[in-house]
C-alpha cells in the first residue's frame, strides 16, 4: 500500500497569512516524508481562499529543494489554462530539479469563475487544448 498528502494550501481564515500557509504545508510535506509517505501532491486553483496555490509545478519544485525522497505531484495541471509547449517544458523542468521524482497528473478543470476570470469559456476548454 502507498500513502500520500494532498496540500489544497487554504488560506481562509490562516492566523498567519499567505507566508503561514507556506510554513504548514512545508512541515506537512517534510513530515510526510519523514513518515514515509510516498508523495505529495499540490493543487492548482486560482481568484479563491481555498486554494492559494496558483501554480502546482512551482510548488512541488520548491518542495524540491526541500525534500529528498518523497514523489512530488501535481493534482491537476489545468491543461486549458497553459500552452502546452510551455507546461510540457516546465513539466521536464521539475523532473530534473527533482531528480525524476515528478508525478505529473492533468485535467481540463471545472470552476466557471476562474475560467471567467482568465476570459476563457469553459465549454471550449478541452477543444482549445487540442488545437495545438
Amino acid at each position: 500500500m502507498k500513502f500520500g498528502i494532498f496540500s489544497l494550501m487554504t488560506l481562509r481564515d490562516h492566523p498567519e497569512g499567505t507566508a503561514g500557509v507556506m510554513k504548514d504545508t512545508k512541515a506537512m510535506v517534510q513530515g510526510a516524508e519523514e513518515l514515509g509517505f510516498d508523495i505529495a501532491w499540490f493543487a492548482e486553483h486560482h481568484f479563491c481562499n481555498y486554494s492559494m496555490c496558483a501554480s502546482p509545478l512551482m510548488m512541488a519544485s520548491y518542495a524540491g529543494g526541500w525534500t529528498k525522497r518523497i514523489k512530488l505531484g501535481t493534482g491537476v495541471i489545468v491543461l486549458p489554462l497553459y500552452n502546452p509547449i510551455r507546461v510540457a517544458q516546465e513539466i521536464a523542468l521539475l523532473d530534473v530539479q527533482s531528480e525524476g521524482r515528478a508525478v505529473i497528473g492533468v485535467g481540463t478543470g471545472y470552476q466557471q469563475f476562474e475560467f471567467e476570470r482568465f476570459r476563457l469559456p469553459i465549454e471550449e476548454k478541452v477543444e482549445m487544448f487540442l488545437e495545438y
